[in-house]
């Protein structure tokens, strides 16, 4: 959802031809659709799920990314293990909106502008504590029915807000 989610975020500001959004499972089975309650919950936001394929998580893709962003901190211990040199530009989504929350001086989106967000992310590591370290965890809503998905696609949402803020070129007032 958050793969789609962000496209679409991208698509409607004019930037989807500007950077490469790809997700992948640590135990997904590679070529299948995404989850009916999920399908469904992403349709009632109006993003277009028809087209996705999963695909597992291999290095190789963990190597070429500059930001991975994932649904917890156990996901994110398993991708640093599987490449230990991604461990400063891998976030859980919680944790990055948290750490990139309140973030001033960045410009309006262009190409540099995410580098910039991640290096002040980066920077914010260990100054910024969750209040409690499951505050940075998604929980995984399959099989707990469409209400857990759509709780699930508001944090996903809340979480990619940062982006929205550099993709209108300011930070909501409030």
């Amino acid at each position: 959802m958050a793969e789609l989610m962000l496209r679409d975020l991208l698509s409607l500001s004019g930037h989807a031809a500007d950077v490469l959004v790809g997700s992948a499972g640590i135990e997904a089975v590679g070529g299948a659709p995404v989850v009916a309650d999920a399908a469904r919950v992403l349709a009632e936001r109006g993003v277009d799920s028809s087209a996705f394929v999963s695909r597992r998580l291999r290095a190789d893709l963990v190597e070429r990314a500059d930001l991975i962003l994932t649904a917890g901190r156990d996901h994110r211990d398993t991708v640093v293990r599987l490449v230990p040199d991604a461990a400063d530009r891998c976030f859980t989504l919680l944790q990055f909106r948290r750490l990139a929350d309140g973030i001033e001086g960045l410009p309006q989106w262009n190409q540099a502008w995410t580098l910039e967000l991640i290096r002040s992310a980066i920077a914010n590591r260990g100054r910024r504590p969750a209040a409690r370290p499951e505050d940075n965890d998604l929980t995984d809503p399959t099989g707990h029915g469409r209400r857990w998905v759509r709780r699930c696609a508001d944090r996903i949402a809340e979480s990619q807000e940062v982006f929205r803020w550099g993709l209108a070129g300011r930070r909501p007032s409030g």
